[in-house]
C-alpha cells in the first residue's frame, strides 16, 4: 500500500514539475531539474500540512518559493495567513494574496533557508 502512494505521490511530482515548466517557462529556466523537483517536493509537502490539496494553489506556492525564497512562507505575517484555521485551506492562497503588502513579500524575499 505505501508503495502504491509513493508511486502516486512521484506521478504528481512529475506532473506538478511539467505544468510549472510550461506555464512558467522562463522563471524555470533558471532552476537546475533537480532544484525544480526539491521545490516542488517541498512545496507539495507544505501544502499537505495546511491542508492545501489543490493543484492550482500547490503550483502557486512553488512558484511562489522560486521566485520570492524557498523560505517565503516561515515570514511571520505569510506564515500567519497561511496557518488560520479560521479560513478554509482551499481559500488561503487566495486570502494571502489579498491580505499581504508588497513590503511583505519583500521582507519574505529576505528568508533563504534549505527547502
Amino acid at each position: 500500500m505505501q508503495q502504491m502512494q509513493n508511486d502516486a505521490d512521484q506521478n504528481y511530482l512529475n506532473t506538478l514539475l511539467e505544468m510549472l515548466k510550461t506555464s512558467h517557462e522562463t522563471l524555470c529556466e533558471t532552476q537546475t531539474e533537480e532544484n525544480l523537483k526539491t521545490i516542488a517536493h517541498a512545496a507539495m509537502g507544505r501544502c499537505e500540512l495546511l491542508g492545501i490539496t489543490d493543484t492550482k494553489s500547490i503550483m502557486w506556492y512553488a512558484m511562489a518559493m522560486i521566485r520570492v525564497s524557498t523560505s517565503f512562507d516561515n515570514h511571520p505575517p505569510i506564515l500567519a495567513l497561511l496557518t488560520d484555521t479560521t479560513i478554509p485551506p482551499e481559500k488561503r492562497i487566495e486570502h494571502l494574496l489579498q491580505n499581504t503588502t508588497d513590503e511583505d513579500w519583500l521582507e519574505a524575499s529576505f528568508y533563504r533557508q534549505d527547502t
